[in-house]
């Protein structure tokens, strides 16, 4: 169904996607045993001051560490056009982790901080087989650090964002959306260098010319196709006449 996201089980298409990514984290789980690093896999956690719950993907040993062996690795299967960004080099070099992604993967560091000092992000084309593992590390102050430069989120933020859902779900209201109807020149550079701009914008965004589109999704959630498709620009527009109207 078009629209629908990719990991929406209520539909076939939706179904087999989710399939084959946890084929995908079974094949990783596979080769760390024959590796003989592994540790174990859907390591549960459960936060009852924060409400969350989860399950580490996998839990691996670092044969080669002096000290602080294990490894926590959340893994995530992509394809497609957001695939280059995330597993093969993108513009100017930039790998940048999903935001949604970050979230889940800090809600486990936070967790295990003691206990699981060294983490990843490992990200799989199912097309192509290319992978990449984004180091993780959540400094002193919060601040999410991927590949060794700092990704603009903290863990303060995550929490801050969960518990403002969780308060909203217990006072029967809306969550406010976090979808951006028009990307800023910065955003715009961030999609284009992980890949996920067309290749005419992506050329445009290099040589600074002017770029109308709006964020493909919410930063967290992937439902923007359900709760957005109405929304109101402050400006007063629909989500599709704002843009034509951003165009002129």
């Amino acid at each position: 169904m078009r629209g629908t996201p990719r990991d929406t089980q209520d539909t076939a298409k939706g179904l087999r996607c989710a399939k084959y990514g946890g084929a995908c984290g079974d094949v990783e789980v596979e080769l760390a045993k024959q590796a003989r690093v592994y540790v174990g896999d859907e390591v549960a956690i459960i936060d009852d001051a924060h409400r969350i719950s989860g399950r580490i993907d996998l839990v691996m040993l670092d044969p080669e560490a002096q000290s602080d062996p294990l490894i926590g690795c959340e893994i995530k299967s992509v394809w497609g056009w957001g695939a280059k960004g995330l597993t093969t080099i993108g513009l100017n070099g930039l790998f940048k982790p999903r935001d949604k992604d970050l979230a889940q993967a800090s809600f486990y560091m936070d967790f295990y901080k003691t206990h699981i000092p060294r983490w990843i992000l490992r990200y799989i084309d199912r097309g192509t087989g290319d992978s990449h593992d984004h180091p993780l590390v959540v400094l002193e102050d919060g601040q999410i650090s991927a590949n060794n430069t700092l990704t603009g989120r903290s863990i303060h933020e995550v929490y801050a964002w969960t518990d403002s859902v969780r308060q909203h779900l217990d006072a029967g209201t809306e969550p406010p959306r976090d979808f951006s109807l028009v990307l800023t020149t910065e955003q715009l550079q961030v999609e284009a260098a992980a890949g996920r701009l067309n290749k005419t914008n992506t050329d445009k965004v290099k040589r600074g010319h002017k770029v109308v589109q709006g964020a493909f999704q919410c930063k967290y959630c992937r439902h923007v196709h359900l709760c957005c498709k109405d929304i109101q620009h402050p400006h007063g527009f629909t989500t599709q006449s704002a843009l034509e109207h951003f165009k002129r």
